[in-house]
């Protein structure tokens, strides 16, 4: 019993620090996810799924990345027709934060269009 409380608390903790993170720094990873199926995936990510998108690295690595300024960089190797001058600073930073958010160490699961099916799934959302 002493454990599954002690779980319970480490869970609620890692999901307030996550909710009080996001409104700190102005985070949406709900716009990036939009942000890329609206108009990346399709245009400048072709054959890459949703899943391999963001899943590409864990947490800790994206939040490195982003830090030193090479997200760009990451986004042209994963998607090479990807163009930058497209988007402005603050969707590039949404979707920065969605794939912090929905990183491969992540519990948070990306209901994004098709990512179901990419699991194997006969359910969308």
């Amino acid at each position: 019993m002493k454990k599954l409380l002690l779980a319970l608390f480490a869970l609620s903790l890692l999901l307030t620090s996550n909710a009080l993170a996001s409104q700190k720094f102005g985070w949406n990873p709900e716009k990036g996810k939009k942000l890329y199926i609206a108009k990346i995936k399709k245009k400048y990510c072709k054959g890459l799924t949703v899943k391999k998108f963001t899943q590409a690295h864990t947490q800790k690595e994206w939040e490195e990345i982003i830090k030193s300024g090479r997200f760009i960089e990451e986004l042209k190797k994963l998607c090479p027709d990807f163009d930058e001058t497209v988007f402005t600073q603050e969707q590039i930073a949404n979707l920065g934060d969605a794939v912090i958010n929905y990183a491969k160490d992540s519990y948070n699961i990306p209901s994004w269009g098709g990512w179901f099916k990419e699991r194997g799934s006969l359910t969308r959302s």
